[in-house]
């Protein structure tokens, strides 16, 4: 930001600036020795990672532009704007235009409203341990689903990838609660359950859903009974 800035500046002043915001390049520097972290980026942002030599390529267009200020990566408009909420402001109208809308899984939502409160609890239990364990890059079997997600390695950004993932997947409302606080694969479920329910089963729904977060609470690492099962 202060490059930036500065950059702005100089141009003000009738002097020669320009400040980059690269993308994530693959072959180079500090992401270069760190696949797992450029992975990751990529996934989160929806920015392509891209090999030195295709930025370089680039530079003589940006100092052709006369802006102060440009950016540059190879970026997947569809993904990026699940995180960045900016581009759904008016400045980012144009590369909306060329982005379709991401699908809602209309199958699942079918399924969901066919199953007894029950059933929707245990299908969802394991849409968000899939959506969880993708996120992870774990093996979906191998995510308690009564473990806080933070125990096994999720992040405060990767809570917000999973939220969006499934607010994107099911077209709800998820407020997750923080992770600190002891978020799970049920404690999620039990919020989607209730989120999704609709007409008359509201009220068996939401008291379902209020019931195994309170069974949850109850059986907590240290629970004697817990503990030796595991």
């Amino acid at each position: 930001m202060a490059l930036e800035a500065l950059a702005r500046r100089r141009q003000a002043e009738g002097r020669p600036a320009l400040a980059i915001a690269w993308g994530p390049i693959e072959d180079a520097g500090y992401l270069a020795e760190r696949p797992a972290v450029l992975d990751s980026l990529a996934r989160r942002l929806g920015a392509r990672p891209i090999p030195a030599a295709q930025a370089l390529a680039g530079l003589s267009a940006m100092i052709a532009s006369g802006l102060p200020t440009v950016a540059f990566a190879d970026t997947n408009w569809a993904e990026a704007r699940r995180f960045l909420p900016i581009l759904a402001t008016q400045l980012f109208m144009e590369s909306r235009a060329k982005v379709s809308p991401s699908p809602v899984d209309e199958s699942l939502a079918e399924r969901l409203a066919s199953l007894d409160p029950e059933a929707a609890l245990a299908l969802l239990k394991t849409v968000v341990a899939d959506e969880a364990a993708t996120i992870l890059r774990l093996p979906g079997e191998g995510i308690d689903p009564l473990r806080p997600l933070s125990e096994i390695g999720m992040d405060s950004l990767m809570a917000v990838e999973l939220r969006l993932a499934l607010e994107n997947r099911l077209r709800v409302d998820l407020p997750l609660v923080s992770l600190t606080e002891g978020t799970s694969v049920a404690s999620i479920a039990a919020r989607l359950t209730a989120a999704v329910s609709t007409g008359p089963r509201d009220g068996e729904v939401i008291a379902l859903a209020a019931h195994h977060e309170v069974v949850e609470g109850a059986r907590s690492p240290a629970d004697p009974d817990r503990a030796a099962a595991e």
